[in-house]
């Protein structure tokens, strides 16, 4: 009898200790978003029983065509917290990219007992300039004024002499007008101040990042909302149909439009996350989140429509 109960006990303990095994791969990374050519750690972990037939993921010299392998070392072995039975196989590599934009890396595979174990995937952006969610984006510097050529007033001021000609006409035929039907008023007819659509979309995104949704676990709505406005802020400052397009066709009808190669790429990065979030489920990380923001901002201010008014134009030198 007592060598019946010796042998239950080891039983049960055998499957106590084997039911709190655990098995999966797992990626760590010390950061997700990092200036062009820094390097992120990247730790690779295959968790199994210590009896588990395993194939550990072979990772090539690239995670994908803009992200590579600086270096990696052998996987190492270890044990959880000295349970010999819970098997911990880890490999450190550092990773590197030297083209700005946000990338999704695939699932890595390993085998455990002929069954496919994968990681989650993961996001990496890469910025050509540091960014900093805790200041607020300035304004853009004033133009630098450059002394004007002759031809530079030919070109600048000839259509003043055209407008004045043209307002010379456009009075007299008022003149005639109100003679011939001075009885006949009609009502003045006031409008309305248009507000540029860069202030309207940098007040809404104020007015967003004060409600503080994805803070609040509401990062779905947070995202569909930013979209909203920066596609009414694209559809008002380019006369596109950006809030009944997809991303594809947004980004097609501005190609004729003049951008820098960073702001078209980062509001390519911009619409695909938000994308990702609305349609794919995809859960953002809180850097994710602030980067959004932060995008949107500096889209916004590096594209807005800028007008001068006539005080602003430079007076020409009679001298």
């Amino acid at each position: 009898m007592k060598k019946l109960l010796t042998i239950l006990l080891a039983l049960f303990m055998g499957f106590s200790a084997s039911a709190q095994i655990e098995r999966g791969l797992i990626i760590e990374l010390d950061t997700q978003l990092i200036l062009i050519g820094d390097q992120i750690n990247m730790t690779v972990e295959l968790r199994s029983h210590t009896a588990d037939k395993i194939t550990f993921p072979n990772l090539g010299d690239t995670l994908k065509k803009e992200v590579e392998v600086v270096s990696r070392e052998l996987p190492d072995t270890s044990f959880k917290d000295g349970n010999l039975q819970q098997r911990i196989i880890r490999q450190q590599l550092v990773i590197t990219s030297f083209d700005s934009g946000l990338y999704q890396i695939d699932p890595f595979v390993a085998t455990i007992n002929g069954d496919s174990a994968f990681s989650q995937p993961f996001m990496i952006g890469v910025f050509t300039f540091p960014i900093d969610s805790t200041n607020a984006i300035m304004d853009i510097k004033g133009n630098i004024q450059v002394p004007l050529t002759f031809m530079d007033y030919v070109k600048a001021y000839w259509h003043y002499v055209a407008a004045i000609y043209g307002l010379g006409t456009i009075l007299l035929l008022l003149y005639f007008y109100f003679k011939n039907y001075r009885n006949k008023p009609k009502e003045e007819v006031v409008v309305a101040p248009t507000i540029p659509a860069h202030d309207l979309a940098m007040q809404r995104i104020i007015n967003l990042e004060k409600k503080r949704l994805w803070q609040n676990g509401k990062f779905k709505e947070y995202h569909v909302r930013l979209s909203e406005i920066i596609r009414e802020y694209l559809e008002n400052r380019y006369n596109i149909l950006a809030l009944e397009q997809t991303t594809d066709e947004i980004l097609n009808d501005l190609r004729p439009v003049r951008l820098e190669n960073e702001i078209r790429a980062n509001l390519e990065d911009l619409l695909k996350l938000m994308d990702l979030v609305k349609f794919a489920k995809f859960k953002p990380l809180d850097s994710e989140n602030e980067a959004v923001l932060t995008w949107s901002k500096q889209i916004i201010a590096k594209t807005k429509l800028v007008e001068f008014s006539t005080e602003e134009m430079p007076e020409e030198d009679n001298s």
